[in-house]
């Protein structure tokens, strides 16, 4: 597929002053959730969406750390997002910049597949976006937090810090944020002994 169109370059490659750089990645454009069974239907002409589900828990099994097992199921859903905004320090300047990147089988009337540089354990790779999206938690088992307002913040001391900890918006409950244990084992065991003492 082509990544580059009469009106532009794939990828829009800017320094915006306003941009929120609070995140690292951030999914937009959320369509209708489907099942995984429609989509490899929808999809079936196409080899690379062949076992789609399987290969994703096969992927995830193989991501999260301390032997978590996931098995998603034809029947759960899956969100598909067809905008990615992906912030990142330049190596011309150092400075936060922002990428725009399309993720569409429909743009202005045409597909567009934008290509990323992916870094991995064997080292950066090229990849075009084939699909992009998001899937129910259930199966993944995240700890949910609520924010509380800003008149109810508190004091802490400094010394009660346990560990850092990554949290990305749910964006289907306002104010509340997914913990996400997969970063290392150590945050994985520590949010398992919070899941089996609140009884999950």
């Amino acid at each position: 597929m082509e990544v580059n169109s009469p009106a532009g370059p794939a990828t829009g490659l800017e320094s915006v002053p306003n941009c929120d750089y609070s995140f690292h990645v951030k999914l937009g454009s959320m369509q209708d959730p489907q099942l995984f069974q429609d989509l490899e239907e929808s999809c079936k002409s196409d080899v690379a969406f062949t076992n789609f589900c399987l290969k994703l828990n096969v992927f995830l099994n193989i991501l999260l750390p301390g032997g978590k097992h996931i098995q998603l199921m034809a029947i759960d859903e899956i969100i598909e997002h067809h905008f990615l905004h992906v912030n990142f320090e330049s190596l011309v300047d150092w400075k936060l910049h922002t990428d725009y990147l399309r993720c569409s089988p429909s743009f202005y009337n045409a597909p567009r597949h934008d290509y990323v540089i992916v870094d991995s354990n064997n080292g950066p790779f090229f990849a075009c976006l084939m699909l992009s999206f998001t899937c129910q938690d259930e199966h993944l088992g995240f700890w949910r937090t609520h924010a509380q307002p800003w008149s109810g913040s508190i004091f802490i001391s400094c010394w009660s810090i346990i560990h850092g900890v990554m949290v990305v918006l749910d964006f289907d409950d306002v104010g509340d944020y997914l913990v996400v244990d997969g970063v290392d084992t150590d945050m994985f065991l520590r949010v398992g002994t919070l899941c089996k003492k609140a009884g999950f």
